[in-house]
């Protein structure tokens, strides 16, 4: 049986469960709850694909890619709508907001209820999380459905037994696409064929998929029977042969610096999956783990937290140190074994490792040849620094910057656009892919703040050489973030000693990015080292999202 067809059969099996619900129309409980029939709509209007997987006992079967009529698909949830006044004293009811992020539950008060309890997480109007927990049961039989759908991907698991003849367990999960076509592309490293997933899509883009993140590559002009997908972002493209229907093949070349690195790439659209997981997990590694980079003799280089989070074979997680996370990873666990890798734009890197003894001990791979060894222990906390206490103003010295924008004018500190402004000054570079999430921050503190309150700008220091190249590398990451601010040219073939001679007001340069914070009179009042984005998971983003826009906040009162 497809996994299609499975999915089918088993939804069919859940909606038996619903056909006794009421059909009357009654007024809602809360205004702007978005029901599972909303969340199918949206999906619908955006045409989207879907890639599967389910867990039957102790096999694994994968589904290809294709697209879903997701009305369909939710079928089976489409009534289950406790946000009614029918349903007022069945139900405690709860209604948060923190932020950006609202959170509405529903907690059945007694075991009547078939519905025990539905979620929904709302993040600037967008559905986030969307979560329903059915149970039902009489003397022969009972029956259990956990449904949970996060955005990106959407996952359902069945429980059902008749006594004495029948016990079945059931686990699907779909990750939610753009429309296009799912490839497997494995880059040649000397130690390993480094695997990721791509979508190319109706206009040619193709977009490159790390858990929950998609990074476009556009189309750009051909090089004989090869197509150019340059980077919308950094200085990188692919150069990619169709050799037949299923095969392409070709080269991931990276221009960050004036030394051009080239890895060669292999994808095809036979394998559905970014690592086979071929071997059922013995270990669960979901966590805040310690993890420690070695040197050649085994002994400590540097010190991370490693947060992982495993449901069923699929692990995703994220590096963490004190200056910035290693993107979003995406992998599996295969016996007491795991596999990670991301692909950003800028970076390619691999994490293998092997649990034993609540430890893990395993190898990284970057780029076409790095290696380095390493090992983590297992939920052992691990203490970062502050971001705030590591980059730092000289006693007695004020902040200041003077240079020019992408068309030459020199920009200071001093201009008439900055005075009596809260002013957020970035130190950053378009081929850093942290600096990219902290762009995407900044462009939202621009959206919601008054331009006539808050100023951002964004110093750029560039690895290359070259102003040309430079000033093209600042309008394409202006254009396709959407970036109103200015960003101006503050320095060729950058490295972080170069930077800290351009601004001696500071202690040093320890990351890309750093973000300082001036009030209104231009004194610091805070400065950021580094930039752990979204890939460090959705609280602790939303904590830092929240810490920013209240500080600045406070500051235009004052």
């Amino acid at each position: 049986m497809s996994l299609k067809h499975l999915l089918f059969a088993l939804l069919s099996l859940v909606i038996i469960g619903c056909e006794k619900l009421p059909s009357a129309q009654d007024p809602v409980i809360l205004e702007n709850v978005p029901t599972m029939a909303d969340v199918a709509d949206s999906l619908n209007r955006v045409s989207a694909n879907a890639s599967k997987w389910s867990v039957i006992g102790d096999s694994i079967v994968h589904s290809q890619s294709y697209t879903i009529d997701w009305v369909k698909e939710f079928q089976a949830f489409l009534k289950d709508n406790v946000n009614k006044n029918r349903f007022a004293d069945a139900y405690t009811i709860t209604d948060s907001s923190r932020s950006s992020i609202r959170t509405i539950e529903f907690q059945a008060l007694d075991e009547t209820q078939e519905i025990r309890s539905v979620k929904i997480i709302i993040n600037n109007g967008k559905v986030i999380h969307y979560s329903i927990h059915k149970e039902r049961a009489n003397l022969l039989s009972s029956s259990s459905q956990h449904f949970k759908f996060n955005g990106t991907s959407y996952e359902l698991s069945i429980k059902q037994s008749i006594k004495w003849f029948f016990n079945n367990e059931q686990f699907v999960h779909g990750t939610i696409l753009p429309q296009g076509q799912l490839w497997h592309a494995d880059f040649e490293h000397r130690n390993a064929r480094i695997p990721i997933e791509f979508i190319i899509n109706a206009d040619n883009e193709l977009i490159v998929k790390n858990d929950k993140e998609f990074l476009t590559f556009l189309p750009a002009s051909s090089e004989g029977d090869s197509s150019i997908y340059e980077s919308a972002f950094f200085r990188s493209y692919f150069k990619l042969k169709l050799l037949n229907d299923s095969t392409l093949k070709g080269r991931w070349i990276n221009e960050r610096t004036e030394i051009v690195k080239s890895i060669g790439v292999a994808a095809t659209t036979i394998h559905p999956y970014r690592f086979k997981p071929s071997i059922v997990p013995e270990v669960n590694l979901s966590g805040s783990h310690k993890f420690m980079f070695l040197d050649h003799d085994g002994n400590i280089e540097e010190t991370h937290v490693l947060k992982l989070e495993q449901n069923k074979f699929l692990l995703t997680g994220s590096l963490l140190t004190e200056t910035g996370d290693y993107r979003f990873l995406e992998g599996v666990v295969r016996g007491d074994s795991m596999f990670l890798s991301t692909m950003d734009g800028t970076h390619l890197m691999y994490f293998e490792g092997h649990a034993d003894e609540g430890k893990i001990k395993g190898v990284f791979l970057a780029g076409h040849s790095y290696s380095q060894k390493w090992m983590a222990e297992l939920n052992t906390p691990h203490q970062l620094s502050s971001p705030e206490s590591i980059t730092k103003i000289n006693s007695g010295e004020s902040f200041s910057f003077s240079f020019p924008d992408e068309n030459g004018k020199e920009v200071s500190i001093h201009d008439d656009q900055f005075k009596n402004k809260v002013l957020l000054v970035s130190i950053m570079g378009t081929w850093c892919s942290n600096c990219l999430d902290e762009s995407r921050f900044l462009k939202e503190i621009y959206d919601e703040f008054p331009t006539d309150q808050v100023a951002i700008v964004a110093l750029d220091f560039e690895l290359i050489n070259d102003s040309l190249k430079a000033i093209q590398n600042i309008l394409k990451y202006k254009r396709n973030i959407g970036i109103e601010y200015p960003i101006l040219l503050a320095g060729l073939k950058s490295s972080k000693e170069v930077t800290a001679k351009a601004l001696p007001s500071l202690n040093g340069i320890f990351s890309y990015p750093t973000l300082i914070v001036l009030d209104k009179n231009h004194d610091v009042m805070r400065i950021h080292t580094g930039f752990n984005g979204p890939a460090t998971g959705q609280e602790n983003y939303a904590a830092f999202t929240k810490k920013y826009k209240s500080l600045i906040s406070d500051l235009i009162q004052q």
